[in-house]
């Protein structure tokens, strides 16, 4: 028994000692510029054939969400890849990683229609290798609730119209 408490001690440290990733206080997008590079370090890139097709945020070493939209049409993990690291939808970075997927879940809910449960979790075939520019989001508490007013930040993958 306190072979497995020190073991999770040990894991539980583990996971700690990088640290989920951190919101950098100058990098936003506005008027569709690009944030800065590796600035939010969660992102990432969603592809088919190596073609960006949606967005998503790592949510553990080894998962990610993103819209069920996204996998609609295939639900086949190998008919994908995630790339974390990448600035840009094109060309490489020096941090950049590519996964192919080890599970994919798409909410059973989920109406293309109306878009309703409009959300799938993707599992990786092997942890990240995080850093500061490669990180976890940091998700709150089971049950925890933002008050009223709480500033909020949503990130993606995405070009802006008049870009």
């Amino acid at each position: 028994m306190n072979v497995w408490i020190g073991v999770a001690l040990l894991l539980l440290g583990v996971s700690y000692s990088q640290g989920c990733g951190n919101r950098p206080f100058t990098s936003r997008v506005v008027n569709g510029e690009n944030a800065s590079p590796h600035s939010w370090p969660w992102q990432i890139s969603l592809r088919v054939n190596g073609r960006h097709i949606c967005g998503g945020s790592l949510i553990d070493n080894d998962w990610v969400v993103t819209a069920a939209h996204c996998v609609d049409r295939n639900p086949r993990p190998s008919g994908y890849t995630v790339v974390v690291g990448a600035h840009r939808r094109t060309g490489s970075t020096s941090v950049q990683q590519t996964f192919r997927l080890k599970q994919l879940f798409k909410h059973e809910g989920f109406s293309m229609r109306h878009f309703r449960n409009d959300v799938a979790l993707l599992q990786l075939e092997r942890p990240i290798q995080a850093s500061s520019q490669v990180n976890t989001v940091c998700l709150p508490g089971s049950g925890s609730r933002a008050p009223a007013g709480t500033r909020c930040y949503i990130t993606g993958n995405h070009q802006h119209p008049a870009s």
